[in-house]
């Protein structure tokens, strides 16, 4: 009877023991992977240029399409700018944090360069996400709840981690 009783508290602290543990001393840190790291290797034919070392976006496009330093800046095609995703995301995260802007509202030659060569969004991407050190951080399409769930987790850590 000694033996069970034993064997009953090991099996009951033992998981505790171990919580406990990992409470005091582990350490839950997530990060998402930062795009072109190592440079561009498919860089787009018709744009001018080449770039080496970690790829951030120019200050001079971040100007044109009203991103601020402080905040995380996703980018959005004007297409899907009114999807049901992308409102939802402007009502869960206040515009000193994530500020949405819409790529639109220009010339269609220079929008189509800043997304061909300066954003590199292709299809089937709809959204762009830049974290505040202009790093673009994920390409997002908005065909599945997976999808708009994935960009809701990648916006936290990121705020998590800033």
């Amino acid at each position: 009877m000694n033996k069970k009783i034993t064997y009953l508290l090991l099996a009951l602290a033992l998981p505790g023991l171990v919580f406990i543990f990992l409470k005091l001393f582990g350490k839950n840190h997530f990060d998402i992977p930062v795009y072109y790291k190592e440079g561009v290797s498919d860089f787009p034919v018709e744009c001018a240029g080449t770039y080496t070392g970690q790829y951030t976006l120019p200050d001079s496009v971040l100007l044109v399409l009203g991103c601020r330093r402080e905040a995380i800046c996703l980018f959005v095609d004007s297409v899907a700018i009114n999807n049901k995703e992308v409102v939802q995301l402007k009502r869960l995260f206040p515009d000193s944090q994530l500020q949405v802007i819409a790529l639109g509202g220009m010339q269609p030659f220079r929008l189509n360069r800043i997304k061909n060569c300066a954003l590199f969004l292709k299809e089937p991407w709809k959204a762009v996400l830049v974290d505040k050190q202009k790093r673009i951080r994920g390409y997002y399409a908005f065909t599945s709840l997976e999808e708009t769930d994935r960009l809701h987790v990648e916006v936290e850590i990121l705020l998590t981690n800033n």
